[in-house]
């Protein structure tokens, strides 16, 4: 449940970050929060786990804003895997070895070396990946292991935030919160 909780507001971040940046800090503190509470001591693999993919996605952007605190995060993500006081999979172990090179890398998928790219595709089992890197000449942008926009499987909007999908109908009771959404995305 906690983890779920943790992937609503990552989800949720960058939109409000778009929308007011003031709301969007409001949801940053207690998400970093949540990032480190996932990699306590008394963590589980899943938990670690959940914490990598979050950092995955989103790295980027949360290192922009809280360096210092992603810094923190890094070098917890070291002492776990050196430590090995959570036992953790090997895919786990792998998505934590990706992180620390997405940052050593500045978050720049082009700076990381084919060979660590090639390791992370051997490391993985193609249905644990819905990284498959693309041919560089894809105009389509997509999402990769390697966390950023470009080398990857998931097609992407240019927008390498996530965002949320908007499916509701108009009705009546919903017309002008739903209109008040879609002015809001259109501004940003």
């Amino acid at each position: 449940m906690f983890q779920n909780y943790v992937k609503t507001i990552n989800h949720l971040y960058p939109t409000f970050r778009r929308i007011d940046k003031c709301m969007g800090n409001a949801i940053l503190d207690p998400l970093m929060d949540c990032l480190d509470i996932l990699t306590d001591e008394d963590a589980e693999d899943r938990d670690v786990r959940c914490m990598a993919q979050i950092m995955i996605e989103s790295g980027k952007l949360l290192n922009e804003v809280r360096p210092v605190l992603v810094e923190n995060l890094i070098m917890k993500l070291r002492q776990i895997i050196c430590a090995k006081d959570i036992p953790l999979s090997e895919e786990t172990n792998v998505f934590l070895l990706n992180i620390i090179d997405l940052y050593t890398y500045r978050w720049d998928s082009q700076a990381i070396p084919d060979c660590l790219k090639r390791f992370y595709e051997e490391q993985l089992p193609s249905d644990a990946r819905q990284w498959e890197y693309t041919n560089r000449s894809s105009r389509k942008r997509t999402t990769s292991l390697l966390g950023v926009p470009g080398s990857s499987g998931s097609t992407t909007s240019d927008d390498p935030s996530p965002s949320l999908s908007h499916s509701r109908t108009a009705t009546p009771d919903n017309a002008s919160k739903h209109s008040n959404i879609s002015e809001a995305e259109s501004l940003v």
